[in-house]
């Protein structure tokens, strides 16, 4: 499942498309909050959120790799990062990566 941000399509896809990792842009973070750590990422409204661990990419980007995969990341959502209740910060998901994509490894968080 993805979302063009440009054309605001919706693709859908099977469940086999679930996501161990998602690159974010427009990350920002509440004062005092460092990467890398652990964090409960939530990317929709309703969604219970996912533990992962969380590492800056430089600039205003971040990638979430997921302790557990993870169904319907997509490009275009807001992902918002979580300590207990605590919102640590968020930013958009500008790609989401598959459990067999190269360089995702389980985070352990």
């Amino acid at each position: 499942t993805r979302i063009d941000p440009e054309t605001g399509t919706v693709h859908v896809g099977e469940r086999a498309h679930e996501s161990g990792a998602a690159e974010l842009a427009d990350v920002l973070l509440a004062p005092g909050v460092t990467l890398p750590r652990r964090v409960r990422a939530r990317i929709r409204y309703r969604h219970e959120g996912a533990e992962a661990s969380a590492e800056h990419l430089g600039g205003d980007r971040a990638r979430l790799t997921f302790r557990a995969p993870t169904r319907s990341v997509a490009p275009g959502q807001i992902a918002v990062l979580y300590d207990g209740e605590r919102v640590l910060g968020g930013g958009r998901v500008t790609r989401a990566l598959g459990v067999d994509a190269p360089g995702v490894v389980a985070s352990g968080a």
